[in-house]
């Protein structure tokens, strides 16, 4: 009954009283229970036999949405148990982009399971709490039942506590002080994001010594060389480097061209080392073959160096080793003759 993809009223009938709900359909009406968990009946018909054909209707109950009653009536401490219905239409939806809201509840069923916050359901209007008379139960799965009843012992609110439930810590908009990454405390996911994107940004930000940068730094000069025929490791680094030159200077994409690789055969990188094997920064420059009457030379597409390297009062490039016929302005991003930065990054000697 539940592989259709829609359960008329009494097939939702059956299916309650087959989890041991006899519903009292003539006191609340299916229609009037949908409601109650924010689902609306539909028409369902069936197939004609021939094209063209008559078709009888029933009000009906679609699928997800009789899987998220089953949920919701759980989450009021009932003793059923949807699971296998969960997971066939978990199952079903396993390629969908996207979900209704039915199909989400089914999705979020395992992780949210005896874990739901407290759900209230009561009368119109506020229950006038001061001349009201409290009970409270406990069911067989351990859920707490509140009931408030007015003068009349007539029932007017009633509240359910799922026995797994813990209040969740206050979420608050946050900024990390050292990788400035914005998330909110309180939230696990967006915590999770962030410890991960930490530990990303904090390895470009304060590098740490890389023994692996010995084999290719080339000697004497400070320097890794990245083409695009370098390690998928180096283009890591300087992928990285990259995309923390975009988050600083708040471009709209990262100046390379991905995490594996950059492809461009016209591209040369160069990773900034300190005598400690530290990378501290990079830079990248690109072929640039105009179409006007200016000649083809390479350029400087962009430049980052850590922050903590900054503004040591010496020249970035000197300072890391590149000779004294260099010095770049940081602070205004450009290069000061007589030398051109990609010409004493390549020795003069290859190009």
């Amino acid at each position: 009954m539940i592989a259709d993809r829609f359960l008329t009223e009494p097939q939702m009938e059956d299916l309650l009283f087959a989890y041991g709900i006899n519903w009292p359909s003539y006191a609340l009406p299916m229609e009037r229970l949908a409601e109650c968990f924010g689902v609306q009946l539909t028409r369902s018909y069936s197939r004609p036999t021939v094209r063209g054909g008559a078709s009888l209707g029933f009000r009906s109950v679609a699928r997800p949405d009789a899987v998220h009653m089953l949920i919701e009536l759980k989450r009021l401490g009932l003793p059923i148990e949807p699971r296998s219905l969960v997971t066939a239409l978990v199952d079903h939806v396993a390629d969908a982009r996207t979900l209704s809201a039915s199909e989400l509840s089914a999705y979020w069923y395992r992780s949210q399971r005896d874990k739901w916050p407290p759900r209230t359901i009561g009368s119109e209007g506020r229950t006038n709490r001061s001349n009201a008379i409290r009970e409270t139960h406990r069911t067989a799965t351990g859920y707490t039942v509140e009931f408030w009843r007015d003068a009349d012992r007539i029932p007017r609110e009633m509240t359910v506590r799922a026995p797994r439930y813990r209040r969740p810590r206050r979420q608050i908009d946050a900024t990390c002080p050292e990788c400035a990454f914005e998330y909110t405390q309180g939230d696990p996911d967006s915590s999770a994001a962030h410890r991960r994107e930490h530990r990303v940004r904090m390895s470009v930000l304060a590098p740490r010594a890389n023994r692996r940068i010995q084999a290719v730094c080339e000697p004497d000069t400070g320097r890794v060389r990245v083409t695009a025929r370098s390690p998928v490791w180096l283009h890591r680094e300087m992928y990285e480097r990259a995309r923390a030159f975009k988050r600083e200077f708040r471009y709209d994409f990262v100046k390379w061209g991905s995490g594996r690789r950059d492809d461009d055969p016209m591209v040369q990188g160069f990773l900034f080392v300190t005598p400690d094997d530290r990378f501290t920064g990079a830079c990248a420059f690109r072929w640039r073959d105009f179409s006007t009457d200016a000649p083809a030379r390479w350029g400087l597409q962009w430049i980052w160096i850590s922050p903590a390297f900054r503004r040591q009062e010496l020249s970035i490039i000197t300072g890391l080793g590149f000779g004294p016929s260099l010095a770049i302005s940081w602070s205004r991003h450009r290069l000061r003759p007589p030398w051109t930065l990609f010409s004493v990054l390549m020795g003069m000697r290859d190009y």
